[in-house]
């Protein structure tokens, strides 16, 4: 399922659970089976986004209640369609010097194996991409 799937569901959902009296307000279990899906999917989809968590808040207090619920969800949704969050991108320097820096205690650790067993021995780039 991808989020315009989502989309779509939840406007079926709401169109399906409308009760027109009392001002207005969606209910049932296909409506909190959707929200149920759309609360699991965005925090799959983009976990720890400040949106997404403003999407579980009002979902979790949306069934019964009218478009001030509904008509936000639904736009956090499009919001995430228009402009999915891009993952922070992370400084791969210090990594790849943590890998260079310790790559000879690697060679000295791989040469100790229990009971004698064989090991491989670096002689050079070759044993080094094995």
């Amino acid at each position: 399922m991808n989020i315009s799937e989502l989309i779509a569901m939840g406007e079926k959902a709401a169109r399906e659970s409308y009760v027109p009296s009392q001002g207005g307000y969606y209910t049932g279990e296909k409506y909190q089976d959707w929200l149920a899906l759309a609360i699991r999917f965005t925090e799959t989809q983009f976990p720890g986004d400040k949106d997404t968590l403003r999407f579980r808040d009002i979902a979790v207090r949306a069934n019964g209640f009218g478009d001030n619920k509904f008509r936000p969800l639904i736009s956090i949704l499009r919001a995430f369609e228009q402009n999915p969050p891009v993952p922070p991108k992370v400084d791969i320097m210090p990594i790849i010097a943590k890998i260079c820096n310790n790559f000879n205690r690697f060679d000295v650790n791989i040469k100790r194996r229990y009971g004698g067993r064989p090991t491989l021995t670096i002689n050079d780039e070759y044993d080094v991409q094995d």
